[in-house]
């Protein structure tokens, strides 16, 4: 399924029956480019991926997710928008280990 169509999906199970600010910040155009810029771009491709992955099984009611989601939405389009005007390429999270020192 397409980031587009998951999220356009929650909106309209949302719509008239509740609010989600969160849910309704997120633009529609948006996750069309970001379906379209995952197919050559790994970094937006993977946190495409996490943004479904935490989009699964939820529902109307405020769910924690919707905060990981929006982070995470938030986070690939400033990456787009300064990857239009720079050369930069996505940092991977990487897991670093803590000295008792």
């Amino acid at each position: 399924m397409s980031l587009y169509e998951k999220i356009l999906e929650l909106q309209k199970r949302t719509y008239g029956v509740s609010a989600n600010p969160i849910l309704d910040a997120i633009d529609l155009e948006d996750c069309k480019k970001i379906d379209e810029l995952a197919k050559e771009d790994n970094f937006i491709k993977e946190k495409k991926e996490l943004i479904l992955e935490n989009a699964e099984d939820l529902d109307i009611d405020f769910d924690p997710k919707y905060t990981s989601i929006y982070g995470v939405y938030s986070e690939v389009r400033l990456y787009i928008h300064l990857k239009e005007k720079y050369q930069i390429q996505g940092v991977k999270k990487i897991n670093v280990l803590h000295h008792p020192f």
